[in-house]
């Protein structure tokens, strides 16, 4: 199965180099390399750097263009991506996470956790939405045509 516009995108069978981990992570160098090639499947694909030091609350709200009233809290947050539309097909690429979580990981871990709550959430309004997180540690994947 493949995406179509307006259909779904398989990961694990177009991707299968992802692996199946709870969030999907590649290599940061490979990362604008993958958002052309979800582009080019239908995936609108916004990025969001957040390394260490950056703020998650700034750089979410400048990647999902979150409105001016943003609290930037988990609250705020939750509300947000209930006010915003997401397109059908979307995936966010959190670009330096590992930075993110080695400096913060206790923010790191719930910024995960709620993303992935509210993208789950997204599926009750037809949306297929996935996380990607890149770094450049051993467990950050590269695309098979990179590795050739």
């Amino acid at each position: 199965m493949t995406s179509e516009p307006g259909g779904f995108v398989w990961y694990p069978h177009e991707f299968p180099w992802l692996g199946d981990g709870f969030i999907p992570a590649i290599a940061d160098k490979y990362a604008d390399e993958f958002a052309d090639q979800l582009a080019g499947r239908g995936v609108v694909v916004a990025t969001m750097r957040c390394g260490a030091g950056d703020s998650f609350h700034e750089a979410i709200a400048e990647a999902l263009n979150f409105p001016d009233y943003y609290g930037q809290n988990w609250n705020a947050l939750h509300d947000c991506f209930r006010d915003i539309e997401i397109p059908h097909l979307f995936a966010l690429v959190w670009r330096d996470a590992e930075g993110f979580a080695a400096s913060d990981p206790k923010v790191f871990g719930e910024a995960t956790a709620i993303l992935t709550i509210e993208f789950e959430a997204l599926r009750t309004r037809n949306v297929q939405a996935t996380l990607l997180i890149t770094g450049d540690g051993p467990t950050f994947r590269q695309p098979e045509s990179a590795s050739t």
